[in-house]
């Protein structure tokens, strides 16, 4: 007995796929593409190039502030970005010695023309915060930050701020780029 694989359930389904194909290349090619969608979720930003991740060490908690080195992104006078990307900040989990109860650790996105972070410009402030609470510490965080459109630094970085107590300088947070 043969059967006829073209069913109209079959047909609607392989329409289906490549109305989605040809949708995806349209995007990509206008440059609007935001993912694949899957199950009707966006998949989005979550290709990671690990020469494009800094690891950025915690400050002493004195009121330190430390700057990593920038990611280079490119970017040059007058120059446009290219890439679609988002900025992903990782804080680590800290425990009650690195971060006292009621004491905080801010993060903020700089912005700088040399690789450095010399003469840095805030960005964004506040994109996590850290606070100590019941003797346990803080656990991590994870932000995924768009730039602006007018962004026009070649170089950025993270700034982080603590409280006069702590002493995170045994954890690293990173800061990478996502396509």
């Amino acid at each position: 007995m043969k059967t006829n694989l073209l069913t109209k359930r079959n047909f609607l389904r392989i329409f289906a796929l490549v109305a989605a194909v040809c949708l995806t290349i349209y995007e990509v090619q206008s440059g609007s593409f935001t993912g694949i969608p899957i199950a009707g979720i966006g998949v989005g930003y979550k290709l990671a190039d690990a020469l494009l991740t800094v690891t950025h060490a915690l400050p002493d908690g004195a009121a330190a502030t430390t700057s990593a080195a920038g990611i280079d992104l490119g970017l040059r006078a007058d120059a446009q970005m290219l890439a679609d990307f988002q900025i992903n900040i990782v804080a680590p989990d800290l425990n009650v010695t690195e971060l006292p109860n009621a004491k905080t650790l801010v993060y903020a996105l700089m912005g700088s023309a040399s690789s450095n972070m010399g003469t840095p410009t805030l960005i964004a402030d506040n994109l996590i915060v850290q606070t100590g609470a019941g003797g346990i510490g803080d656990l991590g965080s994870e932000i995924d930050y768009k730039l602006p459109d007018d962004f026009a630094f070649q170089y950025i970085g993270l700034r982080t701020t603590g409280d006069a107590a702590g002493d995170a300088t045994t954890a690293d947070a990173t800061i990478s780029l996502k396509f």
